[in-house]
């Protein structure tokens, strides 16, 4: 991976490994942890595998992936896995992370048309 690339998904998965704590510590103040579980797997599953990630642009992907996931659960918690509320935290956490991909796949696009 080219150190340009290293040094920026090292930057997003700082701040994504950040922000999941900080949506841990929101989950585990919720009143009932019994909705909280499953966010905290959540959390606990990509907190374990993200910095495990070497193939390039792959860490950037699972970063998107991870906080849409794991804002929608803790959104699930606290307002209840059918509610308006946890529905829109999903649906911007999946479009967000479309966009995400696109960006990915023009870049990886384009390094592959310089290699030509």
């Amino acid at each position: 991976m080219p150190a340009e690339a290293k040094t920026t998904s090292d930057e997003i998965l700082k701040e994504t490994m950040d922000e999941l704590s900080t949506l841990r510590q929101k989950a585990l103040a919720l009143p009932d942890q019994t909705l909280a579980e499953a966010a905290i797997e959540a959390i606990d599953f990509y907190e374990e595998a993200l910095p495990t990630y070497t193939i390039p642009l792959q860490p950037i992907e699972w970063c998107g992936r991870a906080l849409a996931d794991v804002r929608h659960e803790v959104a699930a918690a606290e307002y209840g896995y059918e509610s308006p509320q946890a529905d829109a935290v999903f649906e911007a956490g999946e479009r967000e992370f479309n966009e995400l991909l696109f960006v990915l796949r023009q870049a990886s696009e384009a390094k592959d048309s310089d290699r030509v």
